[in-house]
């Protein structure tokens, strides 16, 4: 990884403290979609991309970064959970379980692999 990357990534981990505001938030998208361009496949850089949509309120936005990291980097827990999360809100259930069960299989955090299966059984009841 190049420094300006890695950087970019470590600002990027302490923007939650800082990027409260709209212009914050916009100028941390402007910032993350050039990276994006210069670092197509980086999962981690479209993850970031995608939490920045979602504060924005740019939900479809979010939706097809989260995606477009799982195509990158199918084994990306955190975008995995995500989707599972969006699919659950659109009542895609089996798109949703598809996601938690990829999300359960590349999680390495407890509680994420905890959330994974708890969404992972209340679908699977509800398709009884």
């Amino acid at each position: 990884m190049k420094q300006p990357l890695l950087l970019l990534l470590s600002l990027l981990a302490a923007a939650p403290a800082f990027a409260a505001r709209a212009e914050d938030l916009r100028e941390a998208k402007s910032v993350l979609e050039q990276a994006v361009a210069a670092h197509p496949g980086n999962a981690e850089l479209r993850v970031h991309l995608a939490f920045v949509d979602q504060k924005l309120g740019d939900a479809a936005g979010a939706q097809r970064e989260f995606e477009q990291a799982v195509k990158d980097d199918p084994t990306k827990a955190e975008a995995r959970y995500m989707l599972g999360l969006l699919y659950e809100k659109q009542g895609a259930k089996d798109k949703a379980l598809g996601e938690w069960k990829a999300c359960l299989a590349a999680a390495s955090d407890e509680g994420m692999k905890e959330t994974a299966q708890r969404h992972i059984h209340l679908l699977e009841a509800t398709k009884r």
